[in-house]
């Protein structure tokens, strides 16, 4: 032996006097074939956790060193609590991007390999979880369950830092992301290695600067034993990981991070038709340059008989997603026959008859835009920023909260309009709410019509004429998501549905449906179709000049009542075949709907009544049937004419 091997002996006899003498009986009594073997040797990891399996649990070196543990094992709980809600309240715990591309996809299996292979805490664990813990206290003069419990512990935090770079390269949409992030949760799995250098080069005072100097002279003779343990235990990690990243990959291909539905709601300001293409777009297996497209769920029936199906889609050309659509007179309503349609029979064009678009962009989904980026055509040519009633909502729900979280505001104290039903994440209503995500109180079962005062707005009267809900059988007939109902005025029928951004008033002749008494059935089986026809003076009320008796303000609450109405005073903006126009011009109609059942959320008596049984008893001269109409009012005007005589300058619709 050397005299430099004799002073290191010395100093680890000094420091610990087991560990040498153990190595020094070794090689004493080994045989030449062993002293061969013992040239090969390993070395405790040099890191926190090797400094943890040398130091006594009294001593200030292992608490440090337990407390930089506890550090980088707090620090991955809170990165992974943190990637997992990183969508938001109410979104899924896991959500990764809705699509990526083939390049983003190949990046993120290559991240996964080189972290499996990388991920020395994974690494240094195994090559000592292979040693009976009995050998390894010989070394480092401490009990055999302190070493167990450290070697578990530095595997299963090397597995957490694995999941961290999981899910942070899995939920990355831009490779340059994915890398970034890759990069950045690789270093919070290197904190306990960081901890021993600045401990080693005296950052945390001269004991810590000693038990790192012992550490490093630790030598633990190699075995050759154990290779089927230790790649189990390197695999095991590797296996797990790709067994959740391959489903990822899996639904991203099918789709099935996207959301079923939207709900769309296009304003009517530039083109009347523009507004029927309303609704909602179902999702469906037809793709765009590798983008999934949304479909209307119903048809629109033009006045040329032609079917016009909406469709939210990607342009290549233009690189925007636009809103558009395409024309046949044979379209079916399946989704499969929409896909037949746009993928075989080449009758839809991405790129043509497009009403709105979003700005460039090459992301594989619409909803990276809000509503307000995107824009709309108009009839003189080329496009105008859109109108700030354009909207779209996913349709899709993930808790309970999702479907009208009510505060306990509800009946009966409900704090939920719903339940959310997790199979199909959608929404289940209850209390008689309707809407995809149960946001709209039960529909009232009659209305009130209310005079209005042409200075004040002010409530003069309300009238005889009672329009009432229509039913479907024993449930509400809805119609555009919407309640339907039916009011006899003078002896004609009216009745009051959403257009899709506007409730209209329709004049209807009986003969038209059933003969001359109009059935809730006749309505039922009129409009209960997969189609919308964009109705007319010849299809609805061919003895009026005008469809349309009365439009209410552009709106997409779930009842007529409270709103502003309209009558159209000029034809000259209705559709015909010429390019572009509206609704027409308007004027105000000193008229409006009153929901009478102030037991229905969000109605109320006001400050002069009180709601009981369903009826508001009024106080302090007011009257009504929500003790709306003024004490002054109601003592000198006693008008319950349907249509009052008013005069008031005409507006263009942009209302």
């Amino acid at each position: 032996m050397s005299e430099r091997q004799d002073a290191d002996a010395v100093d680890r006899d000094t420091e610990n006097p087991s560990a040498i003498n153990n190595l020094t009986d070794s090689a004493t009594n080994s045989s030449p074939d062993a002293d061969e073997e013992d040239k090969e040797i390993t070395s405790l990891s040099q890191d926190t956790y090797g400094l943890l399996l040398i130091s006594n649990p009294n001593t200030i070196e292992f608490l440090s060193s337990l407390f930089v543990c506890f550090f980088q094992i707090t620090l991955i709980v809170m990165i992974t609590l943190d990637l997992l809600t990183s969508g938001g309240i109410g979104d899924p715990l896991f959500n990764p991007p809705s699509e990526v591309s083939y390049q983003v996809q190949v990046g993120q299996c290559m991240a996964l390999i080189i972290s499996v292979l990388t991920q020395s805490d994974i690494v240094e664990a195994i090559e000592l979880l292979v040693y009976s813990p009995s050998i390894l206290a010989e070394y480092t003069n401490v009990h055999p369950t302190q070493i167990l419990i450290v070697n578990v512990m530095h595997f299963v935090v090397g597995c957490g830092g694995l999941f961290i770079v999981f899910l942070a390269v899995v939920q990355a949409d831009e490779l340059i992301d994915l890398f970034s992030n890759f990069a950045a949760m690789e270093f919070v799995s290197n904190i306990d290695e960081i901890f021993f250098q600045m401990a080693n080069l005296s950052y945390f005072g001269s004991n810590l600067v000693k038990k790192t100097e012992d550490l490093k002279k630790i030598e633990i003779p190699s075995i050759h034993r154990g290779v089927l343990t230790k790649q189990i235990f390197l695999f095991l990690p590797a296996i797990v990981i790709f067994s959740l990243w391959i489903p990822v990959v899996l639904k991203t291909f099918a789709g099935q991070y996207l959301a079923p539905s939207y709900t769309v709601s296009i304003p009517d300001n530039y083109d009347k038709n523009d507004s029927y293409l309303s609704g909602i777009y179902n999702l469906t297996k037809c793709t765009e340059d590798k983008r999934f497209t949304y479909v209307r769920d119903k048809t629109v029936v033009k006045e040329n008989g032609d079917s016009m199906k909406g469709v939210i889609a990607y342009c290549k050309k233009t690189q925007t997603w636009v809103l558009n659509y395409y024309i046949t007179t044979h379209l079916g309503s399946e989704p499969t026959h929409i896909c037949d349609q746009i993928d075989k029979n080449s009758i839809y064009d991405p790129c043509k008859n497009i009403v709105l678009r979003s700005p460039r962009t090459l992301k594989y989904t619409f909803e990276e835009f809000s509503p307000s980026q995107w824009s709309i055509k108009v009839p003189t040519g080329g496009f105008a920023p859109v109108p700030s009633f354009f909207n779209y909502m996913p349709n899709e729900c993930y808790q309970d909260r999702d479907c009208s979280n009510l505060h306990g505001s509800g009946k009966d104290g409900n704090e939920f309009g719903g339940i959310c039903i997790q199979k199909t994440n959608t929404c289940s209503c209850g209390n008689g709410r309707f809407g995809v995500l149960c946001e709209h109180p039960k529909p009232c079962l009659i209305l009130h019509e209310e005079n209005l005062d042409e200075e004040s707005n002010g409530v003069i009267s309300e009238n005889d004429e009672i329009a009432k809900l229509v039913y479907d059988k024993s449930l509400p007939f809805y119609f555009n998501d919407r309640p339907v109902y039916i009011q006899s005025i003078v002896g004609n029928v009216y009745l009051t549905l959403y257009q899709g951004v506007r409730y209209i008033q329709y004049g209807i002749a009986g003969y038209e449906l059933a003969g001359n008494e109009v059935t809730d059935d006749d309505i039922v089986t009129y409009f209960k179709t997969n189609t919308t026809q964009i109705l007319k003076p010849s299809v609805l009320n061919p003895s009026n000049s005008t469809t349309e008796s009365l439009l209410s303000e552009q709106t997409d609450a779930g009842s007529p009542a409270g709103l502003d109405w309209y009558v159209i005073v000029s034809d000259a903006g209705i559709v015909t075949k010429r390019k572009g126009g509206s609704f027409g011009i308007f004027m105000k109609a000193p008229v409006r709907y009153a929901c009478p059942d102030c037991d229905i959320v969000g109605i109320s008596c006001g400050s002069s009544g009180e709601c009981v049984n369903n009826t508001c008893n009024c106080s302090n001269g007011y009257s009504g049937s929500l003790c709306q109409i003024w004490p002054d009012f109601s003592e000198t005007h006693n008008d319950t004419t349907f249509m009052p005589t008013f005069t008031v300058t005409p507006s263009t619709n942009s209302t």
